[in-house]
């Protein structure tokens, strides 16, 4: 059978998704990612969700067209709250980190030791971070990269119930250890100058319109020093 070809993003998820347990895939959208769990063999029930029918549609023949039907199913819903008590192994990519966390937020059946999640923020990484943490989730695992020339941080995430802060550094860089232990250094100094980037901008703005900026200019002088002994270390 001819294998499904993930991209990058979703190839990551792949990896830090359990073996052998119930996925349920929110926002599907092609299904490529359940697809590619079935075909390999690491779950052996998926469900494929969507809140728009066009895209579960699309799903919905890719699955076919796999003869996935009995293995994988589809379902028309917003969120996750269709799968309490369904599925132990959630993966929520390619939004938002506020809407994701959103979703999250609204199935509080989530919050269960034996419940893995996968995530992968297109926006708003740090916020998402931090209320995870604060929430009594913990980011067990990130993994980062590069696709069509933008860098995405994916995350294995699970409840333990402890509530946790983060610095303003953390929140904005994740795992740095993560990315050295997997090779990434490189990856993670090219979003440093990103984020560091971003932030002159910021200061610029605030500058402008007379505000303080010591909180912005501490923050880059750390972000500065931290991708000065990523690459010393390289």
């Amino acid at each position: 059978m001819k294998k499904v070809k993930l991209t990058r993003r979703l190839t990551a998820a792949f990896t830090l998704i359990r073996e052998g347990k119930t996925v349920a895939d929110i926002g599907t959208d092609h299904a490529y990612l359940p697809i590619a769990l079935v075909t390999e063999g690491k779950c052996k029930k998926a469900y494929a969700s969507d809140v728009g029918k066009g895209p579960l549609e699309r799903a919905k023949e890719n699955i076919a067209q796999y003869g996935f039907g009995d293995k994988i199913e589809t379902v028309l819903t917003d969120g996750a709250a269709y799968f309490d008590g369904i599925a132990d192994e959630f993966v929520i990519a390619g939004m938002g980190g506020e809407l994701i966390y959103r979703i999250i937020s609204q199935a509080p059946f989530l919050k269960n030791k034996e419940i893995h999640m996968v995530l992968q923020p297109m926006t708003k990484v740090p916020f998402l971070r931090e209320a995870l943490l604060k929430d009594g989730f913990f980011i067990e695992k990130e993994a980062l990269v590069k696709e069509d020339g933008k860098i995405y941080t994916v995350m294995s995430v699970y409840f333990d119930g402890v509530q946790r802060s983060i610095t303003p550094l953390d929140a904005l860089v994740g795992n740095v250890s993560d990315a050295i232990e997997d090779g990434n250094a490189k990856l993670m100094c090219d979003l440093i100058s990103l984020l560091v980037h971003d932030l002159d901008n910021r200061i610029y703005g605030k500058r402008e319109a007379g505000e303080d900026t010591s909180d912005e200019n501490t923050l880059r002088r750390k972000l500065t020093e931290l991708r000065s002994r990523l690459n010393e270390n390289m």
